[in-house]
């Protein structure tokens, strides 16, 4: 059904209604009896929703986006929706054709694409064909696709997984490129091969791939961008990249790049690839990268989650391993993180898992895990308690609420959340300690003070370490500090009980001060009259 969203306008007293016409959603197989027939059916913006099963048939393989900026979409994802396209080398099958100038806005989403079968001259594409084209594919699982060079062809065959074309840059992200190939002397890129094109690549898997030619991804006279992906043991050779002198750089980062034969990545001029904050076997150069084991954790079942005595993710729960991946908190610093799950080490890990909740744990322990929309200041407050409202009593795996990862966010989230906003939103507090007296120094009633300049403060994250030496004429278990603060002035003072001693002495002092919000504030100290005042900025 299409809804349209109506805005009325009083002007000169008469009511004006104008209306735009909002998304329809096409359901698969409810409202249509195949894909293809739902998206021919579609306009732009609209959606296409397909529930979950095996597709198969005419409708549900080669199937055309027609050059429309609409959305396909499985229901529940990728595992539990399936196009099997039944390709053989008599009958040849793809799963999907973006040849039509589609955009960006042109989205697949959440499907396994398996049983592609392409035997063509000088082109391919098993699992999906891209040519003049910029879609966004999501989400998907494209395994088990095959594309064979005709027979007595002297032509090469392209992209057992994705053949992308001439004038194309698509977005690829957090998918899996699994066990495709290309057959023949002449076959190239396994899993996606690129040819005078560019595309994006983020959070995915490219692996166990085949082909004459670079079995991971084979890029030819274009150029790539691809961030935080895992590309391992394909065979041969992870990444192909042949350029010219005027082409662009392809640039790599926060990667894993391991067990690929012979070569992890070949360029025929290395100049024109850019990689850092990765993990390459054998080593690269760059900045950031690094030549260790990266602990998959099960590398032969295909779960390339890394290992961690923090917590690891499998289906369904977290588990602990005997040791933790060296590419956990090693990539970019300048990365985003924030959709990893706490505890973090408030950096992005390196792999097709970084920067998302599927992120294996940090042993370092920085930020709080009641701090949900990860603040830098770590504060825990009124902005939290919505987000945590929000998802009560949602069950649902990797939500950031769901405080002890048991899949449901219930009484027990909120125990942790509330032990979390009382330590941590308090209004500024103080914590001291003053040692005992210094030197023994002793000398008659009516010291003057020490001069202004004799206390220091240092600031970390959002609190304020203050050091003095305090002359009083008692002893220390009898001083104490007060502070106050107005606005951005902050007040000490210097305090001793009534009662006089028999000499003073010297005691130096060491407060917390905080947590403060950021600002720019003026701190005061007083021992019976003003010793002094600094400015103060907590970012």
């Amino acid at each position: 059904m299409r809804k349209s969203a109506f805005t009325i306008i009083l002007l000169g007293g008469i009511v004006l209604f104008t209306g735009a016409a909002t998304a329809t959603e096409r359901h698969v197989p409810s409202g249509y009896p195949t894909i293809q027939a739902a998206i021919n059916a579609c306009s732009s913006g609209d959606r296409v929703l397909v529930a979950d099963g095996v597709y198969t048939g005419t409708g549900n393989r080669d199937i055309d986006f027609m050059g429309k900026a609409i959305t396909v979409k499985s229901e529940n994802g990728s595992e539990s929706c399936i196009i099997d396209c039944e390709g053989t080398y008599v009958n040849n099958h793809r799963g999907f054709y973006f040849r039509n100038g589609e955009s960006r806005s042109s989205v697949l989403e959440g499907f396994t694409i398996t049983n592609g079968y392409v035997v063509v001259m000088c082109e391919a594409g098993a699992g999906i064909y891209i040519s003049g084209a910029s879609p966004t594919i999501r989400g998907c699982i494209i395994i088990n696709n095959y594309a064979e060079l005709e027979m007595g062809s002297l032509c090469y065959c392209y992209g057992g997984g994705i053949y992308i074309g001439w004038e194309s840059n698509p977005l690829i992200t957090d998918c899996v490129i699994s066990d495709n190939s290309t057959d023949g002397s002449w076959g190239m890129g396994g899993g996606i091969y690129c040819e005078v094109s560019e595309f994006t690549l983020r959070n995915s898997i490219i692996s166990n791939n085949t082909a004459a030619e670079g079995g991971g991804i084979c890029c030819a006279y274009g150029n790539s961008t691809i961030d935080n992906c895992t590309i391992a043991d394909n065979l041969p050779g992870g990444i192909l990249l042949r350029t010219y002198d005027e082409s662009p750089i392809t640039t790599i980062a926060n990667s894993i790049i391991w067990g690929n034969s012979p070569n992890q990545i070949y360029a025929n001029d290395i100049t024109k690839i850019l990689t850092t904050y990765s993990d390459i076997s054998g080593g690269w150069t760059g900045t950031g990268n690094i030549n260790i084991d990266p602990c998959f954790a099960n590398p032969g079942s295909g779960d390339y989650h890394l290992r961690s005595q923090a917590g690891r993710w499998e289906p369904n729960n977290w588990v602990t391993d005997a040791v933790t991946s060296p590419c956990i908190d090693a990539g970019d610093p300048n990365s985003d993180w924030t959709a990893e799950l706490w505890p973090h080490g408030k950096r992005i890990n390196m792999g097709a898992y970084g920067g998302t909740p599927e992120a294996s744990m940090s042993l370092s322990t920085v930020g709080n895990i009641a701090n949900l929309d990860n603040d830098p200041c770590d504060t825990v407050d009124f902005n939290d308690l919505k987000l945590f409202v929000g998802k009560w009593l949602d069950e649902e795996v990797l939500l950031p609420e769901d405080l002890d990862r048991n899949g449901t966010v219930n009484f027990v989230d909120y125990a942790i959340f509330a032990q979390q906003w009382l330590s941590t939103s308090a209004e500024p507090g103080i914590e001291y300690q003053i040692s005992s007296c210094e030197g023994m120094g002793m000398s008659s009633l009516g010291v003057g003070l020490l001069d202004e300049t004799r206390f220091t403060v240092t600031v970390e994250g959002r609190y304020i370490h203050f050091e003095d030496t305090m002359s009083a004429n008692c002893c220390a278990k009898k001083l104490w500090l007060d502070m106050t603060v107005t606005g951005n002035l902050i007040t000490i003072n210097e305090n001793e009980s009534g009662g006089y001693c028999y000499c003073t002495c010297n005691y130096p002092v060491t407060a917390t001060l905080g947590p403060f919000e950021p600002g720019t504030y003026t701190l005061r100290v007083y021992n019976h009259s003003l010793i002094g005042s600094t400015t103060v900025v907590i970012e």
